[in-house]
């Protein structure tokens, strides 16, 4: 596969569900597809996210019960992957989530009231920019924060200095792709 066919895969299995992407792939690449190969491609065991999560520099999130783009499922099925994950999270750990970061980043407003039902107070999306601070917890802003991403073929000097600089061209780009995409709706 080519890159370009690889990048067009990977964008059809983001308009699935988890359970489809993971029947398609079992049905490519046999019954063990998903099947971790060693221990350096492993979840963590239930006791090691406790004592992971036990260090007092470690916040652990929400990031659904399976690795759901939420904007893929139904309120219902929001809200039972959301409950879901935050549910597992404090059985494993013994603390509940207080942040949620939208798997591939994909969030709207209703699935943001949901998780915010869930008792969750920030959520985290794939999108570049500088939040408005101070954060007020709680505020509709807080449940669609933007954050920094670090790309691996520009030095990473040049990227921070970048993401200080008030005005950003890709950012003023990426708004107007926005607005252009809701005004075709």
């Amino acid at each position: 596969m080519c890159g370009k066919e690889i990048r067009l895969t990977v964008a059809g299995y983001k308009r699935l569900k988890t359970e489809e992407v993971e029947s398609d792939l079992k049905k490519k690449f046999g019954k063990d597809a998903l099947r971790p190969v060693g221990d350096l491609d492993r979840p963590f065991t239930p006791g090691e996210l406790r004592e992971f999560a036990g260090h007092r520099l470690v916040s652990v999130g929400n990031h659904t019960k399976n690795h759901a783009i939420l904007t893929n499922y139904g309120l219902a099925e929001v809200r039972e992957q959301i409950q879901g994950g935050q549910d597992a999270l404090q059985q494993m750990t013994e603390k509940t989530p207080e942040m949620i970061s939208y798997p591939n980043g994909n969030s709207s407003p209703q699935i943001e009231q949901a998780a915010r039902e869930a008792g969750l107070q920030l959520g985290v999306l794939v999108r570049r920019g500088k939040n408005r601070l101070p954060l007020k917890i709680g505020a509709p802003e807080a449940m669609s924060l933007k954050r920094f991403i670090l790309w691996g073929d520009c030095g990473i000097d040049v990227q921070c200095l970048v993401s200080r600089a008030n005005i950003s061209f890709y950012r003023l780009l990426e708004s107007l792709k926005v607005r252009a995409s809701v005004a075709l709706r």
